[in-house]
C-alpha cells in the first residue's frame, strides 16, 4: 500500500514539475536542478531494494530541495523587467524602444553592457525604419486619394455612359448590328414555340345524338386554342365545327346511325399545328 501511495504522490510531483516549467521558463528558472533530482527520487520510489524507510528519507529531502530552489528563484526575481517580447509590439513600439535605448545608453555604453559601435548600429536601424514607416504613411494616403479620385471620376463619367445607351437603344433607325458593337445589348424578341399535334382523338356517340369527343393536350399551353372538324360519310371535305381550349367538346344535335368522323389541330399565337389522328362514329 505504500508503495502504491509514493508511486501516486510521484505523478503528482511530475505534475507539479511541469506546472513550474510553464511558470519560470521565461525568467530563467534553473531547471537542470530540477531534473537531477527527480531521477533521484524516481529511482529510489521504483527500486524494488529499498527499505520504507529510506524512501520516506529520500521523499523528504527532495521535496525540502525544491521549496529551497523555488524560494530562491522567487528572491532573484523579484524586482527584475522581464525582456520584452518583440515579436508581439507594433512598429511604433519597437521604434520607441530603440530611441530610449540610444538616448540612454549612448553617453555611457559600457554602463549598460554595450558598445558605442553597438548603440550607433540600433540608432540607424531606427532611422531606416522610422524612414520606412514614413513611406508607407505617405504611401497609405496616396493609395487614398487614388482611390477617392477614382470614385469621383467613375460618378462623373457612368450618367453620361448610361445617357448614349438610352438615347441610341431608343433609335429604331440605329440597325441592332450596330448597336450591338459598341456594347449596347438589345432585349432578344421571345422565342416562339409552336403548337404541338393532338393526339390520341377518340369520339363516342350517344343515343340522344350527342357525340363525345376527347383528346391528349401533348404539352400545349392551356391558351391554346383547339379547332374541332367534322365530316359526315357524304361530304368530300371536313368542315369547321367549334374552337375550344379544353381538351374534349361536344357535338350535339348529331344523326344517329349516321358516320360521322372528326379531326383536330392546335393554334397559338397565329401558329397552327398538323392534324390529329382521325375519329370516327356512328
Amino acid at each position: 500500500m505504500l508503495f502504491l501511495a509514493l508511486q501516486m504522490l510521484f505523478v503528482v510531483l511530475q505534475t507539479l514539475f511541469v506546472a513550474i516549467q510553464m511558470m519560470f521558463v521565461a525568467k530563467k528558472f534553473p531547471l537542470e536542478i530540477i531534473r537531477m533530482p527527480f531521477a533521484v527520487l524516481q529511482n529510489q520510489l521504483f527500486s524494488q531494494k529499498n527499505s520504507g524507510l529510506r524512501i520516506n528519507v529520500s521523499f523528504i529531502y527532495i521535496l525540502g530541495y525544491y521549496i529551497r530552489a523555488l524560494q530562491k528563484s522567487l528572491e532573484q526575481s523579484k524586482g527584475e523587467k522581464l525582456m520584452p517580447d518583440f515579436s508581439r509590439m507594433s512598429d511604433s513600439e519597437i521604434l520607441a524602444w530603440m530611441d530610449n535605448f540610444v538616448t540612454v545608453a549612448a553617453p555611457t555604453p559600457t554602463d549598460f553592457g554595450t558598445t558605442a559601435a553597438e548603440v550607433t548600429a540600433l540608432s540607424a536601424k531606427a532611422d531606416d525604419l522610422r524612414t520606412k514607416m514614413a513611406l508607407r504613411t505617405t504611401a497609405d494616403d496616396a493609395a487614398d486619394a487614388a482611390v477617392t479620385a477614382q470614385q469621383t471620376s467613375r460618378q462623373s463619367a457612368e450618367p453620361e455612359a448610361s445617357r448614349l445607351n438610352i438615347v441610341i437603344k431608343a433609335n429604331s433607325n440605329i440597325p441592332v448590328e450596330n448597336k450591338n458593337k459598341v456594347g449596347i445589348e438589345m432585349p432578344k424578341p421571345p422565342t416562339k414555340t409552336p403548337p404541338v399535334r393532338p393526339e390520341n382523338l377518340v369520339v363516342n356517340g350517344f343515343e340522344d345524338g350527342h357525340n363525345t369527343l376527347k383528346w391528349s393536350r401533348m404539352g400545349n399551353k392551356p391558351s391554346t386554342q383547339f379547332i374541332i372538324e367534322y365530316k359526315l360519310v357524304s361530304d368530300v371535305k371536313f368542315q369547321y365545327l367549334s374552337t375550344t381550349t379544353e381538351t374534349k367538346y361536344d357535338h350535339l344535335g348529331t344523326t344517329v346511325g349516321l358516320r360521322c368522323f372528326y379531326r383536330v389541330k392546335a393554334k397559338r399565337a397565329g401558329e397552327e399545328s398538323t392534324y390529329s389522328n382521325e375519329a370516327m362514329v356512328y
